[in-house]
């Protein structure tokens, strides 16, 4: 029952989490306010905003992929030295990631854009925008550390301290999205000009 109910309370932070996105990424980008029915009327656009959100993530998973391979190969007494260093590693492979991130704030306000585009809008701000979102993360990070389920002394506390990490975890990510709001908007006439440019060539009237 317990392990059923972290499951349950994670999928509706997940959920939640991707709501509370899609609508703040609105209210930044396009100045929408939030109606009571907001959510059930904007499910399209969150069930895409998860999907580039898994996409997303699925790609930060393949970027780590060479970091982890490195680690893998090697033998016991070099893994023991590299492994402190591994957290830097990984967040140095993540860089070339967040060319792509930007397709989030798209999905929120159903604008037709490709990763492509969002991809091609943003070549060579790729450390810019790893920066921002770092820096933006750091009160998720810290929450991390602070509540950490693992040192409860049973499983309900256990699932007490979950339940909690995710609601706060949620909350504390909205800087997140603050910043990918604002670099949208900084990108958003490069990214419609990529955009026009990939339904040219698509078309056969491009260059």
């Amino acid at each position: 029952v317990v392990v059923g109910f972290e499951l349950w309370a994670a999928m509706t932070a997940f959920l939640g989490g991707a709501c509370l996105a899609v609508l703040w990424h609105r209210y930044i980008v396009g100045n929408i306010e939030p109606a009571a029915i907001a959510v059930v009327a904007l499910r399209g656009r969150v069930l895409a905003y998860l999907g580039w959100g898994l996409l997303s993530f699925f790609l930060l998973i393949l970027s780590m992929l060479p970091a982890a391979g490195l680690l893998a190969l090697t033998d016991d007494a070099l893994s023991g030295f590299i492994l402190p260093f591994m957290p830097v590693v990984a967040l140095i492979a993540l860089v070339p990631f967040f060319r792509y991130v930007l397709i989030l704030p798209a999905a929120a306000l159903g604008h037709p854009v490709k990763l492509r585009s969002v991809s091609y809008a943003t070549r060579g701000n790729a450390e810019v925008l790893a920066f921002g979102t770092y820096f933006a993360a750091l009160p998720s990070f810290l929450i991390m550390f602070l509540i950490d389920p693992t040192q409860a002394n049973d499983r309900l506390a256990a699932t007490v301290l979950t339940t909690a990490g995710n609601l706060v975890h949620t909350v504390a990510g909205m800087p997140i999205v603050t910043f990918l709001s604002l670099a949208y908007l900084h990108f958003a006439e490069a990214i419609r000009d990529a955009a026009a440019r990939d339904d040219e060539i698509a078309s056969g009237t491009g260059g």
